[in-house]
């Protein structure tokens, strides 16, 4: 019976090659990456000169005034720094005064009423 094994003959031809297991679970998330550079700082806003935008800011606070009038002197007065406060904040005054600005405009302001 042995025999039989020994005399065994040239070996067939290699089988296809079977389907592709199923993937495997995903590995742990890495570590954080560092931090990019910081870009350019942009261009400056364009800027409005005290003297453009003082008329503006008169004709408007007169409108906000007359459709809200204050019962005071005081509140006036806290009407106007609001309404210039709120209309400067981003605005980019050329010069940068912006306060020697506000002075003016609220001088305006009280001139008007």
């Amino acid at each position: 019976v042995l025999d039989i094994l020994a005399d065994a003959g040239a070996a067939g031809p290699t089988g296809a090659a079977g389907a592709d297991g199923a993937a495997g679970a995903a590995g742990a998330e890495g570590d954080q990456g560092v931090q990019g550079k910081v870009g350019a700082d942009g261009a400056d806003a364009p800027c409005i000169e005290c003297v453009d935008l003082t008329p503006i800011l008169v004709d408007f606070a007169c409108k906000i005034i007359l459709a809200n009038p204050p019962t005071s002197e005081q509140g006036f007065d806290d009407c106007v720094s609001a309404i210039l406060n709120a209309m400067t904040a981003t605005t980019n005054i050329c010069g940068g005064d912006k306060a020697g600005c506000l002075a003016t405009i609220a001088a305006d302001i009280e001139a008007a009423k």
